[in-house]
């Protein structure tokens, strides 16, 4: 005779599903609807990665042995009030180095906006640092340091984060909107932080900055040559592409391909004139010629950032830049999540000494002095890294 409660209608989950399966039995009231019984793995990644290392026009080796030239050194930072060309302008810097980086269709490449929230909002939350070999006119190479820092007031300390490590900056102004409240706002940040050099860069033609016109009826020099022929390049592009560009491109020695000659409007506007206006090495000249390198910008820096004695051996090297020291010292003003904001990466500037992966550092917190050392810990620096945002 077999009892009720030894009777058995159904299999078993052990039997059902295995030795290697765990099954759990809850109530229906154990857990809120929204909830699940087991919970999925979930990975966290916010951020766009690249799958490899892009192909550049230069050597990563000829990158690496220019860090050992401080005279050949610039760090630059762009800055500017909202949409007014600052990511743009550094796409256009990565699609001169990187052959195989290019915007695709209609939409901007935003190289720099490496967030999914940036990429989403159309506008960048966080100072992104570039680093690139550019050359002036003259093709002499140079070491570039280039923040791409976000225009929302919002986000100024991130523009702060950028100042404390630059030597210099480089204001972007939109022609069609002028100067605004932020241009005003980093443009003073920018003097208080002593950077000698500030230029300015002009984004957009669309119209003047003199709100009166002139008495006569001649046209400014501006107008006349330089924003009458881009809309006359502008409009012949737009209208009849089969008869009028082939002409246009002949005259201006610009030679397109039949693929490109069907591609869209905007597209092929940004072919047309980027091989119009040639490459940069323009904007390279004005940052050489007017933003000092790190060994000129040292005492300047070194006063405003190091609080310790300027008369001791530490910051007389800080001063010239020597890397020949075993005395290491860094200056951190950023801190960058991996993909997964698992970890943290630390980005700063070496102001003397050499750097080394595996070496013993101490880190020295806000509040740290020779008379309190509490906020300080040791730390063992890991792999080091060079930014392509």
């Amino acid at each position: 005779v077999v009892l009720h409660e030894d009777k058995k209608y159904y299999p078993s989950a052990l039997e059902v599903y295995g030795p290697d399966v765990e099954t759990l039995v809850q109530e229906e009231d154990a857990q809120p609807l929204t909830q699940p019984l087991v919970e999925p793995v979930r990975h966290k990644k916010f951020a766009y990665t690249e799958a490899s290392i892009p192909r550049t026009t230069y050597d990563p080796e000829f990158l690496a042995d220019l860090m050992d030239c401080p005279d050949l050194i610039r760090n630059v930072v762009l800055c500017g009030h909202l949409h007014h060309g600052k990511t743009s302008f550094v796409d256009c810097l990565m699609e001169q180095t990187h052959p195989d980086i290019s915007a695709k269709g209609d939409k901007d490449l935003r190289y720099t906006d490496f967030l999914h929230m940036e990429v989403e909002r159309g506008l960048s939350v966080k100072s992104t640092p570039v680093t690139l070999v550019l050359q002036n006119m003259r093709e002499k190479a140079y070491l570039f340091n280039i923040f791409d820092t976000p225009g929302p007031v919002n986000f100024s300390d991130e523009v702060t984060a950028a100042f404390r490590l630059a030597d210099g900056v480089c204001l972007v102004v939109d022609v069609s909107e002028g100067v605004l409240l932020n241009t005003e706002r980093v443009l003073k940040h920018a003097l208080q932080e002593r950077l000698p050099s500030v230029c300015t860069l002009f984004s957009h033609f669309s119209r003047k900055f003199s709100k009166r016109p002139p008495a006569n009826n001649s046209q400014r020099t501006f107008v006349e040559f330089i924003l009458e022929p881009l809309y006359k390049i502008f409009a012949q592009t737009v209208g009849d592409v089969d008869t009028c560009l082939p002409s246009l491109c002949t005259e201006l020695g610009i030679w397109l391909s039949k693929s490109e000659m069907k591609m869209n409007v905007r597209p092929l506007l940004r072919i047309i004139f980027k091989r119009f206006f040639g490459d940069f090495s323009g904007f390279v000249h004005m940052c050489v010629t007017h933003i000092p390198s790190p060994v000129s910008a040292a005492p300047v820096k070194v006063s405003s950032c190091y609080t310790g004695p300027l008369d001791s051996q530490l910051a007389r090297d800080m001063l010239k830049c020597n890397m020949d020291v075993k005395q290491v010292m860094v200056h951190t003003t950023k801190l960058y999540p991996d993909p997964e904001a698992i970890t943290f990466h630390v980005y700063g500037r070496v102001m003397s000494g050499t750097l080394h992966a595996g070496q013993d550092v101490r880190v020295l917190g806000e509040n740290y002095s020779l008379t309190d050392e509490e906020d300080s810990r040791h730390a063992t620096v890991g792999r080091l890294w060079v930014s392509v945002a």
